[in-house]
């Protein structure tokens, strides 16, 4: 992982969807396990859906092309929550260097954009981050991840990420 990082933050939320790159305001910040201060730099979209199967009601958000440090993550990549309490993402990431780590949290915001859970299902010791490895710069890797939260399903209006290399 490198110091010079940046976060990626997405945000949807039900008035208007909104998707903001931010910077880490240090570099110990940019750290997958850090929590320090970041302020926005620019906005973009982010599309969110709702929808309703044999599995339950499901909202997805779904980015397009995103580049934080030497990662890239391609359009398409998307979160999806369902009403108990499960979360699934899908998305390809590569990186222009070798033995990159992509890493990403992702937290469920309200109505007036507060946040009100984050996915859990990464490793034990930091298990709100979610970790891709990239060891050659030649591929695209296909990344599935699981989650879960606690089932503040009728409440979640938006989505932010942070993510780093």
């Amino acid at each position: 992982m490198k110091l010079n990082l940046k976060a990626v933050l997405g945000m949807a939320i039900s008035t208007g969807l909104a998707f903001s790159i931010v910077t880490p305001a240090t570099a110990e910040a940019a750290s997958p396990t850090a929590t320090k201060a970041i302020s926005p730099v620019t906005a973009s979209t982010a599309k969110v859906v709702a929808g309703k199967d044999a599995t339950g009601a499901w909202k997805r958000w779904t980015w397009g092309f995103q580049h934080v440090g030497d990662c890239s993550m391609f359009e398409g990549a998307s979160w999806t929550i369902v009403d108990n309490g499960t979360a699934s993402f899908d998305g390809w990431v590569t990186s222009s260097d070798t033995n990159d780590i992509w890493h990403m949290r992702l937290v469920l915001l309200d109505k007036d954009g507060r946040e009100i859970d984050a996915l859990i299902g990464g490793p034990p010791s930091a298990p709100e981050w979610f970790s891709q490895g990239l060891p050659d710069p030649r591929y695209r890797y296909h990344w599935t991840a699981y989650g879960s939260y606690r089932n503040v399903f009728p409440s979640v209006q938006g989505m932010r990420m942070y993510s780093s290399c």
